[in-house]
């Protein structure tokens, strides 16, 4: 048992600079995001701190961003994009049924994609 908790310690001691290191990047990335979004925005609410992600998805629901953010990390480019140039807001391409039959009478010989 004291062979088990001396490889435990080891183990523990040996990932402790990983972890402090991986902890440091996250809190630099969680400050750099509330920077980013403070000035578009104002202050971040303070329980939005839980990671870098969350708070560019804050950011771009307070400018007006109402599509969907498929994946977290696309909320930084996403926000960094509508923030420098809102005319992006209103031109922003998204799928929708008028460009996907605008698309069917363009390429009528296209085949339609089938959901396996």
């Amino acid at each position: 048992m004291a062979d088990q908790n001396a490889k435990i310690a080891a183990a523990i001691y040996a990932a402790a600079p990983q972890i402090r290191r991986n902890v440091q990047i996250a809190m630099h990335d969680i400050q750099a995001a509330r920077a980013a979004v403070a000035k578009f925005v104002g202050q971040v609410p303070a329980n939005m701190a839980t990671d870098a992600a969350t708070i560019y998805s804050y950011g771009l629901r307070q400018i007006g961003f109402t599509g969907p953010i498929e994946h977290p990390a696309a909320a930084r480019t996403i926000f960094e994009t509508l923030a420098r140039n809102p005319e992006a807001r209103r031109r922003m391409a998204t799928d929708s049924a008028p460009a996907a039959a605008g698309f069917a009478k363009r390429f009528p010989n296209a085949l339609p994609l089938k959901v396996v």
